[in-house]
């Protein structure tokens, strides 16, 4: 009877030890499960203290949220956004803090907002693209002469991340780190043809950066523009104008 409570025992105790290895297990991997972007439409979160403020039509955000480290420049995410253009028009979206006005007396380069963006722009017109720019557009400007500390801008703005600027098939022209627009000029054109994705741009490891200051409650909207060839605008220039001159012509009762 000894023998087989002692049986009974080990048997009890190689269930609990397995329970908890597996419950251990699962936790372990749900861990190390890669964090699911979510989709985010005006008024939803990026992470603690942010919100969207505005998306034009067009443009879609996901975010997917990580923890700030090092590796990732202290970023507290990434945010993925989506925009197609019929035309050479703006489109852009706007991130507003929504915590109560900041108390911080002096400003830390390292503090504020600092986002992980990548840039996916499609050509649903009928040119191609010769460039793309993507400008930050403070509309909680810090009163202060140059908008710098020590060079680095207080307004929102871009930096490089630790993997370095991604594009394709245009290339930054020009510098990116500490600047209000990133200007794509370089490389092979972004065609119309959706076959192989030929009429998409891609721009990837772009950190953006809006420092706190006392009093102020930042909110910023980031503009996204495609450009066309130089000679576009030239050649479609006269027929525009004889376009205009037609509807000048026109008998009057004949629209």
């Amino acid at each position: 009877m000894q023998r087989l409570e002692k049986v009974i025992d080990q048997a009890g105790a190689a269930r609990s030890l397995c329970g908890k290895w597996l419950g251990c297990a699962l936790l372990a991997l749900m861990a190390a499960q890669p964090a699911q972007a979510i989709p985010v439409l005006v008024g939803g979160a990026i992470g603690v203290g942010w919100e969207v403020d505005n998306i034009d039509a067009g443009v879609t955000l996901d975010f997917t949220s990580t923890d700030p480290a090092n590796g990732n420049s202290n970023t507290r995410g990434l945010l993925l956004v989506k925009v197609g253009h019929a035309d050479f028009s703006s489109r852009k979206f706007g991130l507003r803090q929504t915590t109560a006005l900041n108390a911080i007396v002096t400003s830390n380069p390292g503090d504020g907002l600092r986002l992980l963006m990548r840039v996916i722009a499609a050509n649903n017109g009928t040119l191609p693209w010769a460039g793309y720019v993507i400008s930050a557009l403070d509309r909680s400007h810090v009163d202060a002469a140059g908008l710098t500390i020590g060079g680095h801008k207080q307004d929102a703005h871009f930096h490089d991340s630790p993997d370095e600027f991604g594009s394709i098939p245009l290339a930054l022209s020009g510098i990116g780190n500490n600047v209000y627009d990133l200007t794509y000029g370089l490389g092979t054109i972004v065609g119309i043809d959706p076959l192989l994705d030929a009429n998409l741009f891609s721009a990837n490891n772009i950190l953006v950066h809006e420092r706190f200051f006392e009093g102020k409650q930042r909110v910023f909207d980031i503009s996204l523009r495609p450009v066309p060839e130089p000679g576009t605008l030239w050649l479609a220039g006269p027929l525009i104008l004889l376009l205009l001159r037609g509807q000048r012509r026109l008998p009057l009762g004949s629209a």
